[in-house]
Parts: C-alpha cells; sequence; structure tokens
C-alpha cells in the first residue's frame, strides 16, 4: 500500500454529510466552530462566504470550499444578509431527508455540506511556521474531472437516497478526502506531513511513527527507516518539510495528543506516555509551545465541539 494511503488508513477518518439543500434568496446561515474539516460545494446558483463578517468570498456553481480547520462561517446569498444559525435549522435532518428548501423567491441555488473527522487537519498546529494550512481553501472543479464525478455522484446519492446510498456516500467521502488531498499537492499548500509523504525517502519514516509514536525515535533511527545516512536524511527532511526531523516527531506527536485528549479519556499522563514523550511535564511544554494552551485547556475548550 502505498504511504499516503497507509497513512489515511490508519487514522481512520470519518467523513459525513450535513446537508443538501436548495436555497432561494434571500437566506444565509452562520455554521459554529466544529473540530471537523467542513466543505461545501455549490452545484448551482452563487453565494458568498465570510470567516469574520468582514472579508467576503464570492464562490460560483462549480466551487468546493474546504475549510481544514472547521473555522465557523457564513453562507450568505448577498453580502448584506442577516443569517440564522445553521445548527437550529439543520436540526435533525439526516442524509435520507429529501433536499430541503429554505429562504425566499429570488434566485435558487443548490448546495451540499459536510465534513471530515480527520484529525491530521483538524488538530494539525494552524502557523504557517509549522506548516499550517489556509483557514479557507477554494477549489474551482474542472468539468469531467475526478472532483466533478465524485462530487456529482455524492449529491445524487444523497439526494436520492435509495438502498446502499450510506455505503455509497461513505465511500465516495473517502475518496473525495483523497481527491482535496491530491489537489493540495498541485496548489502547493501542504500540511508538512503530506509533504513529507510525497517524498519515496521520507514517507517511511513518517509512516514508522505514525504506526508506533511512543518509540524512543532518534535520527539515527528515523534515518535507518529511510535508507539514507543520518545527514543525508536529515538534509532532506529539512529541505522538503521545513523544518528538522526532531522537531517533525514533537509536532506530529501532539498531533495526535490533541486528537487523543478531545475524542479519548485517557488522562494527561496517559497521553503523554502513548506518545512517547519522557515525562509529563516535556509533553505540556511541547504542546503548549505549538497551540498556545495546556492540555487541559485544549480538552476544555474543544472537547464537547
Amino acid at each position: 500500500m502505498d504511504p499516503l494511503s497507509q497513512f489515511i488508513e490508519h487514522l481512520s477518518p470519518k467523513c459525513e454529510v450535513f446537508a443538501d439543500v436548495k436555497l432561494k434568496a434571500p437566506w444565509g446561515f452562520n455554521e459554529s466552530k466544529q473540530l471537523l474539516s467542513h466543505f461545501s460545494y455549490l452545484k448551482s446558483g452563487r453565494c458568498f462566504l465570510t470567516l469574520d463578517n468582514e472579508n467576503f468570498h464570492r464562490i460560483d456553481a462549480g466551487t468546493l470550499v474546504f475549510l481544514p480547520y472547521g473555522d465557523a462561517h457564513s453562507l450568505m446569498s448577498s453580502e448584506e444578509i442577516k443569517c440564522s444559525q445553521a445548527e437550529t435549522f439543520f436540526a435533525g435532518l439526516t442524509v435520507k431527508d429529501a433536499i430541503t428548501v429554505f429562504g425566499g423567491d429570488g434566485a435558487e441555488s443548490k448546495i451540499m455540506c459536510g465534513g471530515f473527522a480527520f484529525s491530521a487537519f483538524a488538530h494539525w498546529p494552524r502557523s504557517p511556521l509549522m506548516g499550517g494550512l489556509p483557514a479557507l481553501i477554494s477549489l474551482d472543479v474542472a468539468e469531467h474531472s475526478k472532483l466533478a464525478w465524485l462530487l456529482d455522484w455524492l449529491y445524487q446519492e444523497n439526494s436520492h437516497f435509495q438502498a446502499g446510498s450510506a455505503v455509497a456516500i461513505s465511500r465516495l467521502l473517502g475518496l473525495l478526502l483523497l481527491e482535496i488531498l491530491r489537489s493540495l499537492d498541485v496548489m502547493g499548500i501542504q500540511p508538512r506531513w503530506l509533504s513529507a509523504l510525497q517524498d519515496r525517502f521520507l514517507a517511511p519514516a513518517v509512516i514508522a511513527i505514525l504506526k508506533a509514536p511512543q518509540k524512543e525515535w532518534t535520527l539515527e533511527n528515523l534515518a535507518k527507516q529511510s535508507s539514507l545516512s543520518r545527514s543525508a536524511f536529515s538534509h532532506r527532511f529539512k529541505s522538503i518539510s521545513g523544518c528538522s526531523p526532531i522537531k517533525f516527531l514533537q509536532q506530529f506527536r501532539c498531533s495526535l495528543a490533541a486528537s487523543q485528549l478531545v475524542e479519548q479519556q485517557f488522562n494527561i499522563q496517559q497521553i503523554a506516555a502513548k506518545n512517547g514523550f519522557k515525562s509529563t511535564d516535556v509533553f505540556i511544554r511541547n504542546f503548549t509551545r505549538l497551540y498556545q494552551l495546556t492540555p487541559k485547556q485544549y480538552r476544555l475548550a474543544y472537547k464537547h465541539n
């Protein structure tokens, strides 16, 4: 199995479609911050998206908008619209529901919203200095492309739920995540782990860390995983990923720990041990430097998000 496939399979992302909606202007809704990578695909029409109620991004038909960190945002038919809360509107809806229509009686848009619970996005440190991603990524879906084919099929399965649709939607969302990752590669806006996975020498070391984060990794044994000398491995890793192997190791361990703090019940001492930190103090120090929150604060902030 290739490195990216191993990486995705090991992290077992969970994917879902929140809703298919047919919108008639005027309309607008706010999405709260989530620990999901959010996507919105505008099948037809036009709308605007804002993360801060100041900078508005025009979204045209055939555009896939991807928010890696699941930031709070608003979608609306025009910039001056007062938005309602999406949580209230979508409450109780499932993928089995028919396309929901709301808004006024103006121009129509069709949009599909969903998300990926993928720790390599949601819990990766955001700073560009640490290989973080932009808060918003807009992908133009070329006609007849694999991405267009996937989204159209997903839209049809979700709009006309039938026997086997749940399996189809699950598989299609997994493929959609893969195509988004491939698109990031083409756009040159990769997180550090993706840059390293694209290199045939570095990928074995990243996969080794992923499978055994608790191991006492050193520069020497990571270089051995890549069949390179210590100096060649260190130089290659820094030139491709933008940081040293040991710094990457610390960052990767912290991202796994961040996911565990939110999704699992282990205490902080157990999480430190599971991810190879020599002591709880070392874990807290490294984690706080990356996230500007202590592990306890991170858990309290995101546990019920």
